[in-house]
């Protein structure tokens, strides 16, 4: 099962220093438990950590991990550090751990209007998750909800093997259009422009 707090940490890279900025992020989660994950942003932009907790995280007691990036990584960013608390709401396809293990990860945030928030949980129980459920080239799908962010609403945590190219035709559906379509005009901000998407690939050994 997945995690029921998540920490999400992401960096900005000056263009060229993704090469040099992941040894260096690598180097500080050496011999980490399995509650933390590193990937890379699929255009060599950023790179993201995610931590795992089964408690709310004493914010004050990873003061020095913030630190230790601060002064590991200030070189090579092109921005400050991006960082977000969130809690598991439900998970469609469970992971086997905390954190997924899937090769690449992409996270999906909608912000939904407070008043609808019941009824769209209902609704997408009916067609995101099913579509989820159904298809074979998503190993593990997680539901989250931030806590504090700059980028409030819901994420969802996809993870699966294999060719993005293919992973991506799920979501390109002529169904699943019209569930972007209906989630648009119902529920999400912004209208069925209000999905954001990112995918990132897992940083061996990490």
């Amino acid at each position: 099962m997945s995690a029921s707090t998540i920490q999400i940490t992401e960096l900005p890279l000056v263009e060229g220093t993704l090469p040099a900025a992941r040894s260096a992020w690598k180097g500080l989660l050496a011999g980490s438990p399995d509650d933390v994950r590193l990937y890379e942003r699929e255009d060599g932009t950023t790179l993201l950590e995610i931590r795992a907790y089964e408690t709310w995280p004493d914010l004050g007691a990873t003061g020095l991990e913030r630190q230790d990036l601060w002064d590991a990584l200030a070189t090579w960013a092109a921005g400050d550090f991006r960082r977000e608390i969130l809690t598991r709401i439900e998970e469609p396809k469970p992971t086997a751990g905390p954190l997924p293990e899937t090769e690449h990860l992409e996270l999906r945030y909608v912000e939904v209007r407070p008043p609808r928030y019941e009824d769209y949980r209902a609704w997408r129980d009916e067609t995101i998750f099913d579509v989820v459920r159904t298809s074979p080239e998503i190993s593990t799908f997680s539901a989250y909800h931030t806590v504090m962010t700059t980028r409030p609403g819901v994420l969802f945590l996809s993870g699966f093997d294999g060719d993005p190219g293919v992973y991506r035709s799920v979501f390109s559906s002529d169904r699943y259009k019209e569930i972007v379509q209906a989630a648009g005009d119902n529920y999400i901000t912004g209208g069925n422009h209000g999905l954001a998407t990112r995918i990132y690939t897992r940083v061996g050994g990490i």
